[in-house]
């Protein structure tokens, strides 16, 4: 059962996307602050993580930046009421899966939440198919290694061995 983070300041919203992810069968915790965000994320593994932007004491683009930098495998939704071009510009760079702007709709959000566990999946396939690639190459550069070295020590035997030969 995925595991969901959502973060808002206002209750009702908590209560309101908690409901509505718990009927579509996600595991959800919910935090009204970034610190205390950051303390469940250290404490749990989520898979994804939806959260407001205007928050008191810690903006909600803070949190994006700690998860994104400390819990990679994490996927990154903004629930908010801002509109603000650069305040959407500093979340996408962060590498969001997806802004819902409220208020929003029901299918919205589960549309979104959707689409960000196939992102996530992708992703993280994505991450093992080169990590698996890279030790492939790596296997494979040191086997070429190793038999360039043979052939290399084998050439000069065969040299060694050509110029006793012409010497006789």
């Amino acid at each position: 059962m995925s595991r969901i983070l959502i973060v808002d300041d206002e209750k009702p919203v908590l209560r309101v996307l908690r409901r509505l992810l718990e009927e579509d069968g996600y595991r959800c915790s919910v935090a009204s602050s970034v610190h205390q965000a950051k303390n469940l994320l250290a404490k749990n593994n989520f898979e994804l993580l939806l959260t407001d932007i205007i928050m008191p004491e810690e903006s909600g683009i803070d949190l994006l930046r700690h998860t994104a930098r400390n819990y990679p495998d994490v996927g990154l939704i903004v629930v908010s009421i801002v509109g603000d071009e650069s305040v959407m510009q500093d979340a996408l760079d962060v590498g969001l899966y997806g802004y819902i702007v409220k208020p929003f709709e029901p299918n919205q959000v589960r549309v979104c939440v959707e689409n960000a566990f196939r992102r996530r999946k992708l992703e993280i396939d994505n991450r093992r198919y080169r990590s698996n690639l890279e030790k492939q190459v790596e296997e494979r550069t040191a086997a070429l290694q190793a038999n360039l070295a043979k052939l290399t020590e084998t050439e000069a035997k065969l040299r060694k061995t050509n110029q006793e030969i012409e010497s006789i």
